[in-house]
């Protein structure tokens, strides 16, 4: 029979009984069958239940087996002690002690054998504001999923939709997510990878869509529109789209959502240092994807450093003025000579193109394109040149055309992609040096008979507009 000094005591969170003694009512106490730190709640023993002696009714086997067995306390000289005792803080644990036994042992001594067993089955065990976070979580998905098939990208009445660009990714890691998250939540595995995985790819969302939020809005101030009034007047029709919007908004309620959920559980089992690793390495990559995708800085001036900057502008000013309103077609090999620097169109052929990605991953386009290859070489005696990278969202650099005048699009493959041997602002070439420059487009129509490709000089810092004139004969692996 059990002492005198035993209550019987119940979870208020997930109903599992134990038995223990009054202090133990006292404190909150983590539940070994839902793992939260509650405080347990007495059981009152119903009044008039004593049998005359002699009268006891002797317990069956199977009532031996259910009743919860008291809690035992054993001290030096093994003998069990009866009554509260004061508590006694042992070791450096977060766990408090009763004597020798700690709260959360003294719980788990007084549970049945079916609760102890459900405990250990239970890791992740969900109240109604974690389940709250949950369902937030899960509509940040989906806002984030659908965030590409809107406009991410406002240009007057029209736009870009996300699909047309990066979309593409967002939405593919976007389901991938999604199909894990519910499949862990039914099947109730892999809870800790998967949230703690999702939850990164919703902060990595989150610097995502702000970088280019930041890219759009901050157009105006690139280098190329400021010394461009119609591409001024073009930038100011250019804003961030609803699908940024939306894809930010998502991300943040994936991120916030499952970071709530993540804490509470790691907080009560006494160990966040997972949900920090994963945090810490996802703000890292969102921060190097950001410094990729946001807007670059403006580039330096050097004229106040040469005081033949001034005199080299005046004398070809009137030279420039005419190029610009008419200017001539260079043959293909030919070098087109501007003031501080020579550039030509040095090999045209129809190949698959290497490509470098975002994180420097090198591989081939999935179908042909034409490559157009240059060498550039800087001619000034002081200056560094340095290749001014074009603005996404506008006009590039190099425009070409066919003979009847339709336009062959440049290709790309995804923000921060590069084919190999493209310049890209951060080399610098040294006075007498020369460098290479990789451009991409479609292949032509096929009756084509010369192309010509128009290049912007303010790509190396000059004014005024170069036009090269391409052969088909000199274009390899290209079909007629």
């Amino acid at each position: 029979m059990p002492p005198p000094s035993s209550i019987r005591m119940r979870c208020p969170n997930c109903g599992a009984i134990a038995r223990g003694n009054q202090l133990h009512l006292t404190r909150d106490i983590k539940c070994p069958k839902c793992q939260k730190a509650v405080r347990f709640v007495g059981i009152a023993q119903p009044r008039g239940n004593s049998t005359p002696r002699g009268t006891h009714k002797r317990a069956t086997p199977a009532e031996r087996r259910t009743e919860p067995p008291p809690i035992q306390t054993s001290t030096g000289d093994e003998r069990n002690e009866v009554g509260p005792r004061e508590p006694i803080a042992q070791g450096n644990g977060n766990a408090r002690s009763f004597g020798n036994v700690s709260e959360s042992d003294a719980i788990l001594l007084g549970t049945t054998r079916e609760t102890t067993q459900d405990a250990s089955a239970a890791d992740w065990q969900f109240d109604n504001q974690q389940r709250i976070a949950g369902w937030i979580a899960g509509g940040g998905l989906v806002v984030l999923g659908i965030s590409p098939f809107f406009k991410w990208i406002n240009l007057g009445a029209g736009g870009v939709i996300g699909l047309s660009g990066d979309g593409k990714i967002v939405l593919a890691a976007t389901v991938i997510a999604g199909i894990a998250y519910l499949w862990a939540i039914i099947k109730r595995k892999w809870l800790t990878g998967t949230f703690l995985g999702i939850q990164a790819w919703g902060t990595l969302a989150v610097f995502w869509m702000g970088s280019l939020i930041w890219k759009v809005g901050s157009i105006l101030d690139s280098a190329n529109v400021k010394d461009n009034p119609f591409a001024a007047l073009f930038a100011t029709q250019i804003t961030p789209g609803a699908g940024l919007y939306l894809g930010l908004i998502g991300g943040m309620a994936v991120a916030i959502g499952l970071a709530f959920v993540a804490v509470r559980h790691f907080f009560v089992a006494g160990n966040l240092k997972l949900f920090y690793a994963s945090q810490g390495c996802s703000c890292v990559l969102g921060i190097v994807l950001a410094v990729f995708v946001g807007p670059e800085a403006p580039p330096k001036s050097d004229d106040s450093a040469d005081p033949s900057t001034a005199e080299n502008v005046a004398v070809q000013s009137a030279p420039m003025a005419k190029e610009r309103e008419v200017p001539d077609i260079i043959d293909f090999g030919q070098p087109f000579v501007a003031p501080e620097f020579q550039i030509s169109l040095v090999e045209a052929r129809v190949d698959r193109p290497e490509v470098k990605d975002l994180f420097g991953d090198v591989g081939r386009g999935k179908s042909p394109d034409l490559i157009l290859v240059f060498r550039v070489r800087n001619t000034h005696e002081r200056k560094i040149l340095r290749y001014r990278e074009e603005n996404m969202f506008l006009p590039g650099h190099f425009q070409l055309r066919d003979d009847v005048d339709n336009v062959i699009r440049g290709v790309s493959y995804g923000t921060g992609s590069k084919p190999v041997g493209a310049l890209t602002g951060k080399e610098d070439i040294l006075p007498g040096k020369e460098a290479t420059h990789v451009e991409l487009f479609s292949v032509p129509p096929p009756k084509t008979r010369h192309l010509i490709l128009t290049m912007d000089l303010s790509a190396f810092g000059a004014d005024g507009k170069a036009r090269f004139r391409i052969p088909v004969e000199k274009i390899q692996n290209f079909t007629r």
